[in-house]
């Protein structure tokens, strides 16, 4: 094995895209690098060694020698500072692929599933102007932006961002000369109306479809959803709207069966199962979001459910057993990034529900909290879904059955 040392510059092979702007190649003598930088499969570059393992480099990029045949042209003018849309150098069928191949290698090599049908990629109709929702900081000097990756302080200026619609910087640039410290826009597709928070407060912005409500109203599948200023929505809408529709067809719940549902926000899954079953109960950290959630169940003439505010990642997630009070045929959970700590895993063990639907946001907890259910329950089906084109981001919408 060749001698490698940190500042040390090597070529490297790009072979395999990593984690956000990480992608991953090797040396002649087999040895892994990891390179941080916007690289493609493809791409064969020159990199500068900062970590040295017995099998492993870490690397940042210093030049791209050959570039990949696929490679194409970021439209974005921020595209080589901002720490948002870090895929814009790839084709979008071939980030779709690369997102595909991410979630199987997860699967396969994180859960140690088999035997599963792993479907295709659903892609985002717009790779450009899907986000609902875009937030700006204006630092001390007046700069108006993103915070930069990696630094908490810096602010990349920002004129136009391409993940918002006309509309929405059009906001933005009414709003420059306030003297804002936070600026939240947020956009309901179905009304066509946006949501300026300048500060937390809704702002009043003249010659634009701009509400000055306190909450904004979205419709998913026919369902009205009224959304609380700081609570969490899917940011891409009309692939939120999909994952829903994938999921009721995946889970297939049933007029007599009853829902455990774990995160359950404002309930963006909950009215839609809750419309299909007898009973659904919900257990969210948020006291706001239940609040949410209760209030979107009125809404929308739903009685048969309920919601809890208990934090399911602490002790005291033991306690909505007893708040239960039934044996669900089904359970939902969409948990955060970090997926579902061991305790939960174990009450859902005990539990045991003839089905588990479980919504993903990270391939790689997924895959681990599937193998720590897999004492009683196996894969079935898995259906990623693009939420967050030209990112690394990807959805998983899994069934676990369980074992016979």
């Amino acid at each position: 094995m060749n001698v490698y040392g940190e500042d040390v510059e090597i070529d490297v092979d790009i072979t395999d895209q990593g984690e956000g702007v990480s992608c991953f190649g090797k040396m002649p003598d087999g040895v892994g690098v990891f390179v941080d930088g916007k690289c493609v499969p493809g791409d064969k570059v020159r990199a500068r060694i900062t970590q040295v393992n017995p099998n492993m480099l870490r690397a940042n990029l210093v030049d791209i020698i050959t570039p990949a045949a696929e490679r194409i042209t970021p439209s974005c003018p921020h595209f080589n500072q901002c720490g948002g849309c870090k895929w814009q150098q790839i084709p979008y069928d071939r980030e779709l692929e690369i997102k595909f191949k991410r979630v199987k290698d997860a699967l396969e090599r994180i859960g140690h599933s088999t035997g599963f049908e792993l479907r295709p990629v659903i892609g985002s109709p717009a790779t450009e102007g899907y986000r609902n929702k875009l937030t700006f900081t204006c630092d001390d000097d007046g700069t108006i932006g993103y915070h930069l990756p990696g630094d908490a302080q810096a602010i990349l200026p920002i004129n136009n961002c391409l993940l918002g619609d006309e509309t929405m910087n059009a906001i933005l640039h009414r709003c420059r000369e306030t003297g804002f410290r936070k600026l939240v826009i947020r956009k309901s597709e179905h009304a066509g109306k946006y949501q300026a928070l300048i500060n937390n407060l809704p702002t009043k912005i003249d010659g634009l479809p701009v509400t000055i409500k306190k909450h904004l109203e979205e419709r998913l599948l026919n369902f009205t959803y009224r959304i609380s200023p700081e609570a969490f929505f899917q940011v891409n809408t009309r692939q939120a709207e999909r994952m829903v529709r994938e999921s009721l067809a995946l889970a297939k719940p049933q007029p007599n069966e009853k829902i455990l549902e774990l995160y359950c926000g404002l309930g963006t899954f909950s009215l839609p199962f809750a419309s299909r079953c007898r009973k659904l109960v919900g257990f969210e950290a948020s006291k706001q979001a239940v609040k949410d959630a209760e209030t979107n169940a009125r809404l929308n003439h739903l009685s048969n459910c309920n919601f809890h505010a208990v934090n399911l990642n602490k002790a005291e997630a033991l306690t909505f057993r007893r708040k239960l009070g039934f044996t669900p045929e089904l359970i939902l959970t969409d948990p955060p990034r970090a997926g579902m700590p061991g305790h939960l895993c174990d009450i859902l063990l005990d539990i045991g529900a003839k089905r588990i639907l479980y919504i993903s946001c990270n391939p790689a907890t997924l895959a681990r909290d599937i193998e720590r259910l897999s004492n009683k329950y196996v894969l079935d089906v898995i259906q990623p879904i693009d939420l967050f084109p030209r990112t690394e981001h990807v959805e998983c919408v899994a069934l676990l059955r369980q074992k016979d």
